[in-house]
């Protein structure tokens, strides 16, 4: 009886080595959490590349219907139609580059608040990308509004340029009017709709990134002067 509590004694785990173990699988998560932040910066980057090359896209296929082509169409006509798709397209994207972003935040939240604990016990002077003195400076508020208000420009921007000629060719409808009033009101209605969908979320987008900035850090105040 006393060789076997011996060897019961014996298997049991070195503290140490459970320390160690519990410092790599950290650390396997936060290449993980990295890794996830990554792809999805990287998708909000694509969305916004491959939108404004399809509204580029729409405003060439327009310029050629209307005004390029020998047989010009009438651009009340095509501008209505057009602008709810663009108005669409605009909700997708921002929702997109909204929920990449809520995203982000929170595995940023995860890092400092689950991960650096562990961490902290094998680099006790390591601190988080995310809870640095170098991003709170270089991130801070107004470099967030404007870096969003500018990709909304970019995103809402031909929204909002259609939404406007809508309602200038219903203040001033062509001779023979060219599109039904029903029908311009619906789709004045529904651009509206979306380009107040996708302004909501760019909204969100520029508050849940500064929350996280203004919250507590595991570093000394920042400095950045």
């Amino acid at each position: 009886m006393a060789g076997e509590i011996t060897d019961v004694k014996a298997s049991e785990p070195d503290p140490e080595e459970i320390g160690a173990r519990r410092d790599q699988v950290a650390l396997k998560y936060l290449d993980l959490a990295r890794a996830e932040i990554q792809d999805r910066m990287k998708s909000s980057n694509q969305t916004l590349i491959v939108y404004v090359g399809g509204v580029g896209a729409i405003a060439g296929w327009m310029y050629q219907a209307t005004i390029g082509s020998k047989s010009h169409a009438n651009m009340r006509t095509l501008a209505f139609p057009t602008g709810v798709v663009v108005a669409f397209l605009a909700l997708a994207a921002t929702w997109i580059i909204f929920h990449n972003e809520r995203m982000v935040n929170a595995l940023a939240r995860y890092q400092k608040q689950v991960l650096a604990p562990y961490l902290k016990s094998v680099a006790p002077d390591m601190v988080l990308w995310e809870s640095s003195v170098a991003l709170r400076c270089t991130d801070k508020d107004f470099t967030i509004v404007m870096t969003i208000i500018v990709q909304a420009i970019l995103v809402i921007g031909p929204s909002l340029v259609f939404l406007g000629s809508m309602l200038y060719f219903i203040a001033c409808p062509g001779v023979p009017p060219t599109v039904a009033p029903w029908m311009g009101l619906l789709c004045i209605l529904l651009t509206a709709m979306l380009t107040g969908l996708a302004i909501y979320f760019t909204f969100s987008t520029i508050l849940h990134r500064k929350e996280l900035r203004d919250e507590d850090a595991t570093s000394p105040p920042a400095d950045c002067t």
